[in-house]
C-alpha cells in the first residue's frame, strides 16, 4: 500500500489548511526503491533507515517545529467540548489527549533530531 507524497491531494490539503490559518507539515522520504512491508534483506532495510535517517536531518527544523506546536497544544481535562458530531468530538480529543502525553518525548526526540 502506497500513499501520495504530492500532487493534486497535497496541494489541497495544505490550501485547506492555509485557508483555515492551521500549520500544515507532511514528512515523507523519498526512497530509492520500493520497500515491501515484509522486507528481511538487510542491504535494503539499511538503506531503507539511511534514506530515512538523511531526510530527518535534512528535515529537522521542520520537526522541531512540529513538536513545538504538538507541546503547546492544550487539552482540556472535561468533556470534548465541541458538540456536533460526538464521534468527530471524540476523535479529535483522542489525538489531542496522546499528543499531551507525549509532548515531552515528542520534543526530546526533535531536539535528538535537530542536533541539540
Amino acid at each position: 500500500m502506497a500513499c501520495q507524497s504530492d500532487g493534486r491531494v497535497v496541494d489541497r490539503a495544505k490550501a485547506w489548511c492555509s485557508t483555515a490559518g492551521i500549520p500544515y507539515y507532511r514528512f515523507s522520504p523519498q526512497m530509492s526503491r520500493d520497500v515491501a512491508m515484509d522486507e528481511r534483506g538487510d542491504e535494503r532495510l539499511a538503506a531503507m533507515l539511511w534514506e530515512a535517517q538523511s531526510y530527518a536531518h535534512a528535515n529537522r527544523q521542520r520537526m522541531l517545529q512540529v513538536a513545538q506546536l504538538v507541546a503547546a497544544i492544550d487539552v482540556p481535562l472535561g468533556g470534548h467540548g465541541l458538540g456536533g458530531d460526538e464521534r468527530l468530538a471524540a476523535m479529535l480529543w483522542e489525538a489531542q489527549s496522546y499528543a499531551h502525553r507525549h509532548r515531552q518525548r515528542m520534543l526530546q526526540v526533535a531536539q535528538l533530531v535537530a542536533g541539540g
